[in-house]
C-alpha cells in the first residue's frame, strides 16, 4: 500500500466569516456597555441633583423653623409668610421661578433657588408649609412648625 498524498480542500473565506461574526458580536456588546454606562451616569447625575435639592430644602426649612419658633405673630398667604420676631418682621416668599426668598428685619435677603413649590398657611400658633416635589408636584408633604412664643402666651388659639 502506498501512502498517497491526500488532497486538501481549500477553505477559503472561512477566516473572513469568523472575523465578521466577531466584529458583529463585539459591536453589539459595545453598544450594550455604552448604554449601561449612560444609564449609570444619568442615575448618578439625578442622585446628585436630588441630594443638592434636599440640602437646599433642609437649609431653608431650618431657617424657617427657627423664625417660626421665635415668632410673636404669624400671618400667611399661599405663596408667603410674614413672621413678627422680637427684632422685627421677617418675610418669606415663594416666587413663581422656584426661588424662595427670606427678607430679614434689616432688609437683607437670603435666596434659595430651584426649590420645590411651597405653600404656606397659618393656623393659631402653627405655620403649615406644604411641599410639592416630584415630577409635576406628584408628591405632596406637609410640615407643621410651631411658635413657642404664641404657645407660651396662649395667644395662638387652638389649631
Amino acid at each position: 500500500m502506498t501512502n498517497a498524498p491526500r488532497k486538501s480542500c481549500p477553505r477559503r473565506g472561512f477566516f473572513l466569516i469568523e472575523m465578521l461574526s466577531y466584529v458583529v458580536v463585539m459591536a453589539a456588546i459595545s453598544i450594550l456597555v455604552i448604554d449601561i454606562i449612560n444609564i449609570m451616569v444619568g442615575a448618578t447625575r439625578q442622585a446628585t441633583q436630588r441630594d443638592t435639592m434636599i440640602q437646599r430644602v433642609d437649609t431653608a426649612l431650618d431657617a424657617l423653623r427657627r423664625d417660626t419658633w421665635n415668632a410673636a405673630a404669624l400671618a400667611a398667604t399661599a405663596d408667603g409668610a410674614a413672621l413678627t420676631l422680637p427684632d422685627g418682621a421677617v418675610a418669606w416668599q415663594m416666587r413663581p421661578d422656584s426661588t424662595l426668598v427670606r427678607t430679614a428685619p434689616d432688609g437683607t435677603r437670603r435666596t434659595w433657588i430651584d426649590m420645590p413649590a411651597l405653600h404656606f398657611s397659618a393656623v393659631g400658633p402653627l405655620l403649615r408649609v406644604g411641599v410639592e416635589s416630584g415630577p409635576g408636584g406628584a408628591k405632596h408633604e406637609q410640615i407643621v412648625l410651631a411658635s413657642q412664643r404664641l404657645i407660651a402666651t396662649g395667644r395662638g388659639g387652638n389649631p
